[in-house]
């Protein structure tokens, strides 16, 4: 009775072993190349998100010194029946763009300085997009001084309550955010200004 019990026993250790080993490879197939929400760039700085694509051009003007941020939000987005990805999409985001600085920003106390002229806007962090709201982007901007800004907070109007498909939500608009500028040539800001 003892060597049944132990057979038993063996070969059902070994049932759970190839079964679990067959688990973990089918795993890794599916989750190493296959997800690319664990590899959000190409490379760290500013690539868009692989297998990516723009889903929605925004241009809008800051309420206090008169910039202008357009931007190219990119997602690994799909057409959803009928639903436009900007309000259907749940992912990662990445956005590459200009700043367009008319006057010098200047930071009353501390001394951070963001001289006029024209920026490249790239994704150093990416950020979350959920029913056409954006959180958390982090950009570089390379101009005539390069800056650390960020956007924690921001959505895209809708035309309508309803606004879910292409006719009431365009791919270009404007863009609600709150833009702040965290660093000029690595000294520390706290600049923060709306855009729209």
């Amino acid at each position: 009775m003892k060597t049944t019990k132990l057979t038993l026993s063996a070969v059902s250790k070994f049932i759970g072993i190839i079964g679990l080993s067959l688990f973990v490879m089918s795993c890794g197939k599916s989750g190493s190349d296959a997800n690319h929400n664990n590899n959000v760039y190409n490379n760290g700085y500013g690539a868009a998100l692989p297998g990516g694509q723009t889903f929605y051009h925004s241009i809008s003007t800051d309420i206090t010194y008169g910039m202008t941020v357009d931007l190219n939000f990119i997602g690994q987005v799909g057409y959803n029946q009928g639903y436009s990805p900007i309000v259907s999409y749940s992912g990662p985001v990445a956005v590459h763009g200009t700043l367009q600085v008319n006057q010098p920003v200047t930071q009353i106390y501390g001394g951070c300085y963001l001289p006029a002229g024209t920026y490249t806007l790239q994704t150093l962090q990416p950020g979350q997009w959920s029913q056409a709201i954006a959180s958390n982007l982090v950009m570089t901007a390379q101009g005539p001084v390069t800056a650390v800004v960020t956007i924690p907070h921001g959505q895209v109007p809708a035309k309508t309550q309803l606004g879910a498909t292409w006719n009431e939500i365009a791919p270009q608009g404007g863009f609600f955010a709150d833009f702040n500028i965290q660093s000029v040539n690595g000294l520390q800001c706290a600049i923060s200004t709306l855009i729209k």
